[in-house]
């Protein structure tokens, strides 16, 4: 396993939870109208989720696992091998499938989503990075 690669993801996908957490304290109201601050958002959770399916993805290939048969199984794999929780796989599951409607279809999102998916889900990307952190020993 390319160790570096992963752990330069872990701290790419660390970063830009920070940069959520920063935007955590924004009402609705404002979240809604300010367009910055929605693109800047929107822009961070695609990232961190694609920084989860880039570490899945190497730790199947390098273990040899089931190549996953669309992005959400990943996690699942990863939760099925007890690398992370099947709870947090579940979750991190759905974050994926999210991640392609934010990739794919974009111009039909309901911002009230991305908005939720703020204030809900960054300890499910936090929990990640401390799962795969404690899978690897470090």
């Amino acid at each position: 396993m390319d160790l570096e690669r992963v752990l330069r993801r872990l701290k790419r996908l660390e970063e830009y939870v920070n940069f959520l957490k920063e935007y955590q304290n924004v009402s609705l109201d404002e979240f809604l109208h300010n367009h910055q601050i929605y693109s800047t958002v929107e822009r961070d959770l695609e990232l961190a989720i694609t920084c989860i399916m880039d570490i899945g993805n190497h730790i199947i290939s390098a273990m040899d696992l089931p190549e996953p048969e669309t992005y959400a199984d990943i996690p699942l794999i990863l939760g099925n091998e007890g690398i992370i929780s099947q709870e947090l796989a579940r979750k991190l599951s759905g974050a994926v499938r999210f991640r392609n409607i934010l990739a794919h279809e974009y111009m039909d999102i309901d911002r009230r989503l991305v908005y939720k998916h703020l204030q809900t889900s960054l300890g499910d990307l936090v929990e990640f990075i401390y799962g795969i952190g404690k899978f690897l020993g470090i």
